[in-house]
């Protein structure tokens, strides 16, 4: 009753009746249609989260191999492919359904956001994101870039949807034209519905990695937070799979070059890490303990990766180093060595400071639910539970308003701030504190997060 996904599924498999030239790329091929959005085109996570999930549970009875979502929520620094929305997208793909997702249409999220990341289920480590192309290729200036908020690279690929003339609801056999990530969604769809029918034998991930091996690269050489691995080449992936070959991607290789296992060091050392994938590392990290995943992808020293740990600020003793790479089809392998840290005594002060600020508003017809979530961890890195957290809100109208509340054991304060008007706002941390913590607000990776619903 919107009209918008009426749109959409012709783009995929429309049968052309009023206009053969506007048939879809996978003409008549069969549809079910999952209804999440009013006819506003709003929505709430639950009815999503339902939507998604019927996939997963009727995949069987109704013989469901491809799956096409053009929604998305705001950019968020949050979006890194934990949330629910995210993991629900994982597990379709995990359950082989080749899913494909909107990157959405916030043009260069840091334009409006402070940040360069894309939303959800968008951010999915598994599903295919898809972004926008004009007819002569080149990028279309609403389609959302990556990465994503872990650093990942987003979107997989890119297809044609600006001024995609498709079916129009309640028309009989009238045709429409409309522009967005969410015409270029179903278009890669379509594509990966021909290749799934051209070798049944294919797995989701066969989809995926078939359209990103075959997609004709734009923007930077190899993927990019752009084109990610360039524009679907439709009878480039057909042709690669009536040849018989699927293509292989092995897992990345990963391994701790520095320190060797049960290494004595101390002051700062420089960890070295070295990782390599057939297809590319999409991206390495370094972990200390149980504390915080840090990005090395860009920190390159020779032929490795590096990371200096400052080992001042963790106790003397027994340590665990570890590090993981991903590659571009989210195949991760990890290594780990021990260390011993000896620094004569190392630091015994409890130290705590904010390490995120980010937040998600829920969309229900004209209204916003607003949450807010601050992140607390200490000195090393770890989730800090018990710490009270205060928070200063600015609305849209310039009231400001303060909150406090208790982080849990996952070192976050969460904020429910309830039906919100849309319009600017800005959250400051004014005040944490703990009763075995000291609050070292220099350390805050941010104090102060503004942002637009």
């Amino acid at each position: 009753d919107n009209g918008h996904g009426t749109h959409c599924s012709s783009i995929a498999a429309g049968t052309g009746e009023g206009d053969s030239r506007y048939r879809g790329v996978a003409y008549a091929a069969q549809v079910v249609g999952i209804k999440v959005l009013d006819s506003g085109g709003g929505g709430t996570l639950e009815g999503v989260l339902a939507g998604m999930q019927w996939v997963i549970d009727y995949r069987d009875t109704f013989s469901i191999d491809i799956a096409s979502m053009s929604l998305s929520t705001n950019p968020s620094s949050s979006c890194d492919g934990t949330d629910e929305i995210c993991l629900m997208a994982d597990s379709i793909m995990e359950n082989n359904v080749a899913l494909f997702v909107a990157a959405g249409n916030h043009g260069r999220p840091e334009r409006l956001y402070g940040y360069n990341t894309i939303g959800c289920p968008s951010a999915s480590r598994y599903a295919i994101t898809v972004g926008s192309v004009n007819d002569d290729g080149t990028h279309s200036s609403f389609s959302n870039e990556g990465p994503t908020g872990d650093g990942r690279i987003k979107p997989e690929i890119c297809a044609a949807g600006s001024s995609i003339t498709a079916a129009e609801a309640n028309s009989g056999s009238g045709y429409i034209t409309y522009s967005g990530t969410s015409m270029a969604t179903p278009m890669a769809a379509g594509i990966g519905a021909m290749i799934r029918q051209a070798d049944g034998s294919l797995t989701a991930m066969d989809v995926k990695n078939v359209l990103t091996t075959t997609a004709l690269d734009m923007g930077e050489t190899g993927a990019d937070n752009t084109y990610g691995y360039g524009i679907a080449q439709a009878k480039a992936a057909l042709d690669y799979v009536t040849g018989g070959g699927t293509p292989t991607d092995n897992p990345p290789s990963c391994s701790i070059v520095a320190p060797a296992e049960g290494e004595t060091v101390s002051g700062v050392y420089r960890v070295y890490v070295d990782a390599s994938d057939d297809n590319g590392v999409s991206s390495v990290e370094v972990q200390i303990d149980s504390g915080t995943w840090v990005d090395i992808t860009n920190s390159i020293d020779g032929d490795y990766y590096y990371y200096d740990w400052d080992t001042t600020l963790y106790a003397d003793g027994s340590h665990t180093v570890n590090a993981r790479a991903t590659d571009t089809n989210a195949q991760t392998t990890s290594d780990s060595n021990g260390a011993t840290v000896d620094n004569g005594g190392g630091s015994t002060d409890n130290y705590m400071h904010v390490s995120s600020i980010s937040y998600q508003a829920t969309y229900r017809g004209p209204n916003a639910w607003l949450t807010i979530y601050v992140s607390i961890v200490d000195q090393n890195g770890n989730p800090v539970s018990g710490a009270t957290v205060t928070i200063d809100v600015q609305y849209p109208d310039g009231s400001v308003s303060t909150y406090s509340t208790t982080t849990g054991s996952d070192g976050v304060a969460v904020f429910d701030l309830g039906k919100s008007p849309k319009g600017s706002y800005t959250v400051t941390v004014s005040g944490v504190t703990h009763s075995s913590y000291t609050y070292d607000s220099p350390a805050n990776v941010e104090t102060s997060e503004s942002f637009s619903i």
